[in-house]
């Protein structure tokens, strides 16, 4: 009965670590930690790397703008939870995941240009859909679709970007 006892209290507190991580983690993914930080890449930098910023800069907010309206349009309730008290004050519709169509906006535009850091931000896309996933914010089609709009405004942006030739 110990050993029960021990492993029950060992998964536990795996559990509440693994739980506070994605709960800090997710906040990388957030557009008010995001935008700021590519307006001051696009600040600090010339050439290439200050387009590269303006085209990330220009992909996160037509992303804002499409998962702002199709919450507004669909109107769906996150999953009961505790987690993110403050998306569920502030912003209390989960379809589309708004954090996964940023990160994979971001890593799509990234793929085209350095895509060496584009396989690293991978890692951190698919670890902020999971952690929206883990801490019940969003269930799996709200994630999925905000990963297929995400791919999709990136692939558009890149697109736009070889059309009228910015880099």
């Amino acid at each position: 009965m110990d050993n029960q006892q021990a492993n029950s209290d060992k998964k536990e507190i795996q559990t509440s670590f693994s739980h506070r991580f994605f709960n800090v983690f997710q906040h990388s993914g957030d557009s008010i930690f995001l935008f700021p930080l590519f307006l001051f890449l696009f600040l600090l930098n010339s050439g290439q790397a200050k387009l590269l910023a303006v085209l990330v800069l220009a992909g996160m907010s037509i992303t804002a703008l499409v998962v702002f309206t199709l919450k507004q349009i669909f109107r769906k309730e996150r999953p009961a939870g505790t987690a993110g008290k403050m998306y569920r004050k502030y912003d209390r519709f989960s379809f589309p995941s708004g954090h996964a169509a940023r990160v994979c906006v971001i890593v799509v535009i990234m793929a085209f240009f350095y895509w060496p850091l584009a396989a690293g931000l991978s890692i951190w896309a698919v670890l902020i859909a999971y952690s929206r996933l883990k801490l019940k914010l969003h269930d799996v089609t709200d994630v999925f679709t905000g990963v297929a709009i995400g791919v999709a405004i990136g692939f558009f942006t890149v697109w736009m970007n070889k059309l009228f030739g910015l880099l």
